[in-house]
């Protein structure tokens, strides 16, 4: 859609709901890989019904804020859809959820691009 864009909005208050973890802690994330692909993959079958599949494109862990009690992560579960048996590679059209520690899902919103967030 010309002039929109895609982009996660995690709230504080959802995300602080979640387990504080940090990779410097030397201890595995409280939400493990396969539980959050799993959990991942039920949002895709739900959200994504509209495809014949989806394949999972890419799995990141991204830190979504350092608050005073410590620091928050979340992982990015992406989808490449499935039609006619080819998968479509599109990076950046919304065909991804965020997984929070605790197992909630956040789905991206689009709407208008606005250029004024944008460096000049």
């Amino acid at each position: 859609m010309e002039g929109n864009e895609t982009r996660l909005c995690l709230e504080h208050e959802a995300v602080e709901r979640s387990p504080r973890w940090s990779p410097e802690t030397g201890s595995e994330p409280p939400l493990g890989l396969l539980e959050a692909v799993a959990i991942g993959k039920g949002w895709a079958s739900e959200h994504l019904a509209q495809f014949d599949s989806v394949n999972i494109d890419q799995i990141s862990l991204h830190r979504a804020f350092s608050g005073p009690e410590g620091t928050y992560w979340f992982y990015k579960v992406s989808f490449a859809p499935v039609v006619a048996g080819r998968s479509l590679y599109a990076h950046g059209a919304g065909f991804y959820v965020a997984v929070l520690m605790e197992g909630t899902t956040v789905e991206p919103i689009t709407g208008k691009r606005d250029v004024s967030r944008w460096p000049r």
